[in-house]
């Protein structure tokens, strides 16, 4: 694994930055100040990343505004390819997806930028990151959720046969017995 400048380790040639207070509302199509468990959305949305970047290969950086409140800031890395960030106090997800852009460039091949601020995305784009919107990253999202739901399908479904056709039918019935506790 690579290291970047900051230490981060990095596995892939891409990497996906995801303003996520600019993304949850379009993905879960809820005003973002009409959202009642936030918490909730956050960790629905980190878990639905791990997915992706388990499929896509890339690595993710979920960025959240923190600037308003007293906490300190915290990075959470979850599995494997995917962190959590939120921002310093004073400082905003843009700041710092700007910064994480500039950081990361020397590291990674392609680095993308999920945002629908237009000025974000100018300035993500002068500083030599991919760009795409909110709405778009939601279809692709959605595109990689139904993959990954038709695989698991496939996958269970054959699973069930393959082993029963695989048994012969003495082996199967001796299976049965011990099953049963039957000698």
């Amino acid at each position: 694994m690579k290291r970047s400048d900051n230490g981060r380790e990095t596995g892939h040639h891409r990497c996906l930055i995801v303003d996520g207070y600019n993304f949850l509302p379009q993905w879960l199509g809820i005003p973002l100040p009409k959202m009642i468990d936030l918490e909730g959305a956050r960790l629905n949305l980190a878990g639905r990343l791990m997915e992706y970047s388990s499929i896509t290969g890339e690595d993710v950086l979920l960025v959240f505004d923190a600037h308003q409140t007293l906490q300190r800031p915290r990075e959470e890395s979850l599995r494997g390819s995917v962190s959590v960030i939120y921002t310093d106090r004073g400082e905003t997800a843009d700041e710092r997806i700007e910064r994480l852009v500039r950081e990361l460039s020397g590291v990674y091949r392609y680095i993308t930028v999920v945002t629908s601020d237009a000025l974000e995305q100018q300035i993500t784009f002068g500083g030599g990151a991919l760009r795409i919107s909110a709405r778009e990253f939601s279809a692709r999202l959605g595109h990689v959720m139904d993959k990954i739901s038709a695989n698991a399908k496939e996958s269970g479904s054959s699973a069930k046969v393959g082993l029963a056709d695989k048994l012969s039918k003495s082996v199967a019935e001796k299976l049965e017995a011990l099953r049963r506790g039957e000698n």
